[in-house]
């Protein structure tokens, strides 16, 4: 290095070296001598400035262009492994930026040449995503989301759709229609023939992945106004892929895009969230593979992002006259509910599954009942809590407030969900019974000890919490028995809290939903 203290040295070998070094460096990278190299290369970056490096790998890529030469898969792992070691200082990245986009733009206009070449098109997606990385997009302001990039990201989008469709193998159009649409056993087929296969194209699904990340990428780089619908159906299409890997990017891709573009037209981003809804929902069977994390928190994401879209697909497979689909969406619910508890992810709003599965305990059927108390057992050892929580939740409301002094109703309430709450709840406690007289004693007691929620306990605290003692020593006011130490004790307070409130003579029977 000491021979670049000479600036005509520089300026003549700069360019030959960091070639060779980028080169050698892939090589080592490929032995697995990553400390090494990467100390090796972060003095290399510092000591010759990463501008002088990009700039040099900006006039390769162009020379290679004009000569009428053809990237190959070496020259783009080259590039990446010399882009990723580049950190640009704030007073850098005004020149940095339009050699970096300068070099995404000759990637993508010169990615069809490599398209037949799927690990070398794989090379070229993992670059531009450097590249669209090292641009450092969060910390763009208004002004540098230029219009006049918005080409170059519709020219990437018309390729990449059409290589999926020329490339990627599709599920069978059952696994994304609703219900309604599909008939019962040719669903059961679908599904069983979405075994993930061992000979899946590792290469494809990695290039069909890095595909869905760069059209993230580069939608953070340009103004993408007119071109929002186009994105969000490119990467719909991974999600109608038989690879789970592939759809699975397609679902993410679609979710971040739905929180970043938006649509103009309001129904368009609701039918084909459904869709991936359907597409998704159908993985959880226990049979599949790909009822794994990845799926879990790909669904809790689409729950926060449609809930209404998520909460229908779950409630109609749950309440299919088809007992065969019923029973099979009840264990795709105790998968996705097991795969969330044993990984705490977070579920946003309300769970309309879990009271679903909670009614199966009396279904007609004998399959859903087995289904629903080996559910409820696995539940109430793992998280006692999450089963009383929605029932209650419905009781808590702020509706069913009472007046303090008179214990009357201070304004109309829904009487028949309240009816179907505590119906719930005693079908809780009657299966609890059963269950610790066959030998699971430890379901109730973890039912006794749990502590109520902090949604749960503020419910209570807002409806009771203000009662005090009245004049009859035999009076327990609802407030001395906050906070509720359990949720056995949080179901007791609720029971005798509508027990105690009266309707006002002001309202008529006919006033109160019941």
């Amino acid at each position: 290095m000491s021979l670049f203290d000479n600036e005509a040295i520089l300026n003549v070998a700069a360019d030959r070296v960091i070639w060779m070094t980028m080169t050698y460096g892939v090589a080592a990278r490929d032995l697995s001598k990553d400390t090494e190299v990467d100390g090796s290369m972060s003095r290399f970056v510092e000591y010759l400035s990463p501008l002088l490096i990009l700039e040099q790998l900006s006039s390769t890529m162009k020379s290679i262009v004009g000569e009428g030469g053809k990237f190959t898969d070496a020259d783009f792992k080259r590039s990446s492994f010399g882009l990723s070691y580049l950190v640009f200082e704030e007073e850098e990245r005004t020149s940095a930026s339009p050699m970096l986009w300068a070099v995404i733009d000759i990637c993508i206009s010169e990615i069809t040449s490599v398209a037949e070449d799927v690990e070398c098109l794989g090379s070229a997606l993992s670059f531009c995503i450097l590249a669209c990385n090292a641009l450092q997009p969060q910390n763009l302001g208004e002004s540098e989301y230029s219009a006049e990039r918005a080409p170059v990201l519709l020219s990437f989008c018309t390729f990449f759709g059409d290589w999926l469709d020329e490339h990627v193998t599709l599920a069978p159009s059952t696994l994304w229609k609703d219900y309604d649409s599909v008939d019962p056993i040719e669903e059961e087929r679908c599904e069983r023939s979405l075994q993930e296969s061992q000979s899946e194209d590792e290469q494809m699904s990695l290039a069909s992945v890095r595909g869905c990340t760069l059209i993230i990428a580069l939608s953070r780089l340009v103004d993408s106004t007119d071109s929002k619908n186009q994105l969000v159906d490119t990467v719909v299409k991974c999600t109608k892929a038989k690879s789970t890997r592939i759809c699975l990017a397609g679902a993410g891709a679609f979710l971040q895009l739905a929180g970043r573009v938006g649509s103009n037209d309001s129904g368009f981003m609701e039918e084909r969230a459904e869709m991936i809804g359907f597409r998704c929902w159908r993985m959880f069977h226990p049979e599949l593979q790909s009822s794994n994390l990845t799926a879990a928190e790909l669904w809790t994401s689409l729950e926060a992002r449609f809930p209404s879209q998520a909460s229908a697909v779950m409630a109609d497979g749950m309440l299919s006259p088809v007992e065969t689909r019923r029973s099979r969406n009840l264990e795709r619910y105790g998968r996705l509910w097991r795969l969330v508890v044993e990984h705490h992810l977070h579920r946003a709003g309300h769970d309309c599954g879990l009271l679903l599965m909670l009614d199966a305990l009396v279904d007609n059927n004998r399959t859903d009942r087995m289904i629903a108390s080996m559910w409820l057992t696995d539940a109430l050892r793992l998280d006692p809590v999450t089963v009383c929580d929605q029932p209650l939740h419905l009781l808590l409301a702020p509706e069913t407030s009472v007046n303090e002094g008179t214990h009357e109703y201070v304004t109309y309430y829904d009487a028949p969900r309240a009816l179907y709450a505590f119906s719930t709840l005693q079908n809780v406690m009657q299966k609890t019974a059963e269950l610790c007289s066959r030998s699971q004693k430890g379901v109730i007691s973890n039912l006794e000890t749990a502590k109520p929620s902090a949604s749960t306990a503020a419910g209570l605290a807002a409806l009771y919490g203000g009662e005090t003692a009245n004049d009859d020593p035999s009076y327990v006011s609802l407030g001395e028995l906050l906070p509720a130490p359990s949720n056995v004790h949080a179901i007791a307070i609720t029971a005798l809290g509508f027990i105690r409130a009266k309707v006002p003579e002001n309202m008529s029977e006919s006033d109160v939903s019941c």
